[in-house]
């Protein structure tokens, strides 16, 4: 019959067993798993290199198609960034009519009542608590115009 000295050796001792077999398993595991996110064949570039991928010149971009907000939204050649206190619009003009091609809310504003266009006047509104700021562009000289009426109140009246 064991005494207790070394029954609490033996659970001491079984109990650290234990233990390393698990930490053996986790490691193991994490390790298999990890392989393939801690390697990257993508490298960090020196500053020799991104000095040189800034003065390489921009490939030139097909004509902007619809995108949604959230999306790239980048400028384009015939693409303007209209910027206003409740958030900016990328807008472009085509056949003299115009389309909103993305749009920001600033932060504490939402967008409403959306008409992207194409058309005479595109229409986005950026709301808050305290304001609503309407946004309408046309394209009377070719180039997307932002026309904006700021209701204090947010009541729209």
């Amino acid at each position: 019959m064991a005494s207790n000295g070394t029954r609490t050796v033996l659970a001491v001792a079984g109990w650290a067993c234990a233990a390393a077999a698990a930490t053996a398993v986790g490691i193991a595991s994490v390790t298999a798993i990890g392989s393939g996110i801690a390697e990257s064949t993508q490298r960090p570039l020196n500053g020799q290199q991104v000095a040189a991928a800034l003065a390489s010149p921009v490939p030139s971009t097909p004509p902007a198609q619809p995108s949604t907000p959230g999306s790239s939204g980048a400028p384009g050649p015939a693409n303007k960034v209209l910027a206003t206190a409740g958030g900016s619009v990328v807008a472009a003009c085509s056949a003299g009519k115009a389309q909103l091609i993305s749009w920001t809310p600033r932060q504490g504003y939402r967008t409403d009542d959306i008409d992207r266009g194409p058309d005479r006047t595109a229409k986005i509104e950026f709301e808050s608590e305290d304001s609503e700021i309407t946004v309408r562009v046309d394209c009377a000289n070719g180039s997307p115009t932002a026309h904006t009426t700021v209701d204090a109140d947010g009541d729209g009246d």
